[in-house]
């Protein structure tokens, strides 16, 4: 039970993080929340363009990588990625998929999802590149 408590303060804290970091980004920011129990999307934070770039300038993709367990983080990879996968493995960090996202003008979700509606995974880090 203990773990659930950690996982949950830990997600509310990426996502209040991620939040923050954007308000930088200009009254025209645009993050859309997702909250679809439902399809097993407890809490989820879609970022625009330019909310990505803000988002990759900050120190947010720094603690994704420090504070999320890569067992429990799943990854919907733009096919034009340059990061290295293999057989469904991503060879990169949290961090390094919002960054090349924001490089490049593209965008990122973050999301705290049902484990058992997405094969296991607590986390979920959806890439899309122009």
């Amino acid at each position: 039970m203990r773990i659930k408590t950690v996982a949950a303060s830990l997600g509310i804290a990426l996502a209040g993080a991620a939040v923050l970091a954007t308000v930088g980004a200009g009254s025209a920011a645009a993050v859309r929340p997702i909250i679809e129990p439902g399809q097993g999307v407890y809490l989820g934070l879609e970022f625009d363009q330019a909310e990505t770039v803000a988002l990759g300038n900050s120190a947010v993709p720094g603690l994704l990588t420090q504070f999320l367990p890569l067992d429990q983080t799943g990854f919907v990879m733009d096919p034009d990625s340059r990061l290295p996968q293999d057989d469904g493995y991503l060879y990169a960090t949290p961090g390094a998929v919002v960054n090349e996202a924001a490089a490049v003008g593209g965008r990122v979700t973050l999301a705290i999802v049902n484990p058992a509606q997405a094969e296991g995974y607590q986390y979920l880090i959806v890439q899309r590149l122009p």
